[in-house]
């Protein structure tokens, strides 16, 4: 039986066929190792985004604990904390690292709860936690002809001391004037400082009234305050139980308002005293 060999139009397909299976393979070698570079990378920045937050938590615990502490954690956001300014890291040549940090207000004790209340109603925390945001970029997505970056964020609160001194915290009564006329207002505003003379703002008070003593005592009045208890007025008269009080009396005489809140489990204190209700 004779053979025949291949044509030349046969050996020109199959030519190329070998070269398109060759190309093929090709492009998915460069494919697979352009995606395996990039996970590398991906995986590179999540190390160092994770590493960096850590090293600001670390920062902070360091400069905000009393009472080793330099530095105010209500000034954060000024305070020359670590990536601050961007930087490159010299083990991870191409990788920059910046950290950013910004107010986050949160409800107390819940944004489900506050949430119900008008918006100048809820009781809001906002100088107690930082959210952090590390961002980490590396190289240019010619897709999206943007820098390729990976962003972690994670909130950073006040650090809390390990054994608060007691008291950890100062609070202060300021009232407008020392006597109320019968039926009259007082306004009433209070704040803390801790043992670092440091503002606290986060912190909500409850009040008492406190008769005087000795002869000029026994002076009684009623408080209406905010939610959060940072502001209130005292009144110069004694309402009901009934629902809607109604007024019963007058308190003459002298008396003592006492603001009360908690930080970090202790109870923190002001005192106004000698608030004469005149009859």
């Amino acid at each position: 039986m004779k053979r025949r060999g291949l044509t030349l139009a046969e050996a020109i397909v199959a030519i190329f066929v070998m070269l398109a299976g060759v190309v093929v393979m090709v492009r998915l070698f460069h494919t697979s190792l352009r995606y395996q570079t990039l996970v590398d990378n991906q995986s590179t920045a999540v190390m160092l985004a994770e590493r960096e937050m850590e090293r600001v938590r670390g920062w902070s615990r360091k400069n905000h604990t009393s009472p080793l502490a330099p530095l105010n954690f209500n000034n954060f956001l000024s305070d020359a904390y670590p990536g601050k300014t961007p930087y490159e890291d010299s083990d991870f040549p191409g990788f920059q690292i910046q950290t950013e940090a910004v107010a986050n207000a949160i409800y107390s004790p819940c944004s489900l709860f506050e949430l119900l209340y008008p918006v100048a109603e809820r009781r809001v925390i906002r100088n107690s936690a930082r959210k952090i945001t590390v961002t980490v970029s590396w190289g240019w997505d010619p897709y999206n002809l943007a820098p390729l970056k990976h962003e972690l964020t994670s909130l950073v609160a006040w650090p809390t001391c390990r054994v608060p001194p007691s008291p950890p915290a100062t609070a202060t009564v300021a009232a407008a004037g020392s006597s109320i006329p019968q039926g009259g207002p007082m306004p009433v505003t209070v704040s803390a400082l801790n043992t670092d003379n440091y503002a606290l703002g986060d912190l909500f008070y409850g009040y008492i009234v406190q008769p005087g003593v000795g002869n000029l005592g026994g002076g009684f009045g009623s408080v209406s305050d905010e939610r959060d208890g940072r502001a209130a007025t005292l009144h110069n008269y004694i309402l009901s139980g009934a629902v809607p009080p109604v007024v019963t009396g007058y308190g003459v005489g002298r008396c003592d308002l006492r603001a009360r809140a908690r930080y970090r489990g202790i109870i923190v204190e002001g005192v106004k005293t000698d608030i004469d209700m005149l009859p």
